[in-house]
């Protein structure tokens, strides 16, 4: 990403029960006023901090066109809708009905000669969940590659990576019982999400 920014523009509450910690974020990725491309989200909140997670996936600007044709169909329409193609691996939207109930499922496929198959990178949501976010990307004009930058939900926030946060834990020693914690690496939104986002 370069010299690029990472400005929080939506936050979107969840209403299953495993996003309870947290909330869909919708990220604008842009340099000198340019959209490079949207990032969207599952955060974990803890008070001011926030831990971004594997759950989303990232549309560049040159796949917006195909992403907002994606969301301008049903949802019972989206069969298998390809939405990016890299070299071994593809990133896809398609309706589910099944165990876990109906729902939007945008995950990556890889396709490489180490592995075939659906990726952990992406997320499912309720079908009222996508109804939320299709109505925020297309009334906002984002997926017409337009940002606001005037607010930012990533200021004043500490983002740190999911495998350093505080731990904390008890040990006995002698008869005092004293708690330790691991050190908290905080991270700028650029790097926190680096590791998810970086999908070429």
């Amino acid at each position: 990403m370069g010299g690029s920014q990472v400005t929080g523009v939506y936050r979107i509450p969840l209403s299953q029960r495993r996003f309870k910690s947290g909330a869909l974020y919708v990220s604008g990725i842009h340099s000198c006023g340019e959209l490079e491309a949207i990032d969207i989200r599952y955060f974990v909140e803890e008070e001011s901090r926030l831990i971004p997670t594997r759950q989303g996936f990232r549309i560049h600007a040159d796949n917006l066109l195909t992403f907002k044709k994606a969301l301008a169909k049903r949802a019972i329409k989206l069969q298998k809708v390809e939405l990016w193609r890299g070299a071994t691996r593809k990133l896809i939207a398609r309706y589910c009905d099944d165990e876990y109930g109906t729902g939007v499922d945008i995950r990556y496929f890889a396709a490489s000669p180490r592995y075939k198959g659906w990726e952990p990178r992406g997320i499912r949501l309720h079908l009222e969940d996508f109804a939320k976010l299709r109505m925020t990307l297309l009334e906002s004009g984002i997926v017409d590659g337009r940002i606001s930058v005037k607010t930012d939900l990533f200021s004043g926030k500490e983002v740190v990576n999911r495998r350093s946060t505080t731990r904390s834990s008890w040990k006995k020693s002698g008869s005092k019982t004293q708690r330790s914690s691991e050190n908290v690496e905080s991270f700028t939104i650029n790097e926190a999400l680096r590791a998810y986002i970086d999908d070429h």
